[in-house]
């Protein structure tokens, strides 16, 4: 990598992200690769200010950005303000473009003012402002640096995007320890029935206690004039006081317990297609697939496009139900596809993996379930790109013909070689590190070894991608 001692580089932190980001840019290996002489941020608001500000004092906070009201009709990004996954699509319309456009206008004219070098992210993109950030670093040429979790426990790649489009930096497969790990995955899954997924950590040990955040928010709101977004701060009291949702929850339970089920794995249809409901709101739905963030047009579309004698059969995300989870989905979703014909719901007491393997076909959004189809030599594919998909999605997907679409993916064979063969690659072209948030688990992400693998992943994706395609400003 050319070492520019003009070199300036920035971090977009959200949440706790300046931990993290500390050790990074004090690692050595690091600090070797970029020569820079001055390091700028970005964060979504002030409550980690005097931390932030003890890395840079050049930060830019988006919370600090003033809305301009002198226009009416301001250019919009309707796919990116799509995005937002809780506060902004709650305003009317022509709140969320005024918002969105000088949001947007800000960030722009901060990488233009700084003429930054590259920008790196500490954890996946899960934001609308993640996205934005994005976006204005490709209009002036900055290099992105985005790590994205294959959805697999500690494994994770880098790429210049907020989806999840999977960038091989080497397609080379004489490697036999990888080849080894990779056989020893899939025979583990068969075995087990599971795959190595993040575990669930409820207990956020680096969050500021409740009265603390209120009174920081409360000052950013007085001294620093941050605009108060109230559909934000009903979602965090929401957030921290979960029993606020109970009546939502009381009602999903009540509703989905008294549909029609299938409830045992020999009342399933001879032939049926399983597609497992995604939590919503989530990025993976909302960021990636925001067209699709009503799963009941994806449900319609499959419906009247598989053939007469087959069924769809559905399942509720299992972790819905949990009080810890908070989610807009209400009981009247239930109670709209449980009036559609050929749609049966499945019990929550039906193993995923038993009706994955009775399936004719698995389709998801961008779930899991449909890369643990194809492990197990069952056709699926996603709609959105994910880490995966480009091993599952064998057939293009046309939406204007999607009776096709599943036609050519119920017919299609799936073979163990090439599912070790794919397994290879993914391996290959992967580093042990995780970035999700650091209260996710701060005791790996801290970790000498976490901070190495995110190192070694920059390097990598640097001297693949930006060297190889001769990328300059």
């Amino acid at each position: 990598m050319e070492k520019d001692l003009n070199m300036k580089i920035c971090f977009y932190s959200q949440a706790s992200d300046h931990l993290l980001i500390e050790k990074i840019i004090l690692e050595e290996r690091f600090r070797s690769l970029f020569k820079w002489d001055k390091l700028l941020l970005i964060a979504d608001n002030r409550t980690y200010a005097t931390e932030l500000e003890n890395l840079s004092k050049n930060v830019l906070y988006l919370s600090d950005t003033k809305i301009d009201n002198s226009s009416k009709y301001v250019p919009s990004n309707n796919y990116q303000i799509a995005m937002k996954r809780y506060t902004l699509i709650n305003y009317n319309s022509n709140k969320q473009e005024r918002v969105f456009q000088s949001i947007f206008s800000v960030i722009n004219f901060f990488f233009k003012k700084n003429n930054i070098d590259s920008i790196f992210f500490a954890q996946e993109i899960q934001s609308m402002e993640g996205v934005m950030i994005l976006q204005g670093a490709k209009r002036n040429r900055v290099k992105i640096f985005s790590p994205h979790t294959t959805r697999l426990y500690k494994k994770s790649f880098f790429n210049d995007s907020e989806n999840e489009d999977f960038y091989f930096c080497s397609k080379d497969l004489d490697d036999d320890t990888v080849k080894k790990v990779a056989t020893d995955l899939l025979q583990n899954f068969i075995k087990t029935k599971k795959l190595p997924y993040p575990p669930i950590n409820n207990n956020n040990l680096l969050k500021k206690p409740i009265l603390k955040r209120l009174y920081t928010r409360i000052y950013r709101i007085i001294v620093n004039k941050e605009r108060v977004e109230f559909p934000d701060i009903l979602f965090s009291i929401k957030e921290k006081f979960r029993f606020l949702d109970f009546g939502n929850l009381f009602l999903r339970n009540l509703t989905y317990n008294r549909i029609p089920k299938v409830n045992s794995i020999d009342d399933l249809p001879k032939k049926f297609i399983f597609f497992p409901l995604q939590i919503f709101p989530e990025a993976s739905l909302n960021l990636r697939s925001p067209f699709f963030k009503d799963q009941l047009r994806l449900i319609d579309l499959i419906r009247f496009s598989m053939p007469e004698d087959y069924k769809l059969i559905i399942k509720e995300h299992p972790v819905i139900f949990n009080l810890r989870v908070q989610s807009s989905r209400n009981s009247r979703f239930y109670n709209q596809i449980s009036k559609l014909s050929g749609v049966r719901f499945s019990s929550m007491d039906l193993n995923t993996y038993e009706l994955i393997q009775k399936s004719s076909l698995t389709i998801s959004i961008s779930g899991t379930a449909v890369f643990e189809a194809y492990l197990l030599g069952k056709p699926s594919f996603t709609i959105a790109d994910t880490s995966f998909s480009w091993m599952t999605n064998s057939h293009h997907i046309n939406f204007n013909n999607f009776s096709e679409t599943i036609q050519n993916y119920l017919s299609h064979e799936v073979k163990r070689d090439q599912i070790l063969k794919s397994l290879y690659l993914y391996l290959k072209n992967i580093k042990n590190f995780t970035p999700l948030t650091s209260e996710h688990n701060p005791e790996f992400s801290f970790s000498e070894k976490n901070i190495s693998e995110y190192i070694d992943g920059i390097s990598q994706f640097n001297d693949s991608f930006y060297k190889k395609n001769n990328f300059t400003k």
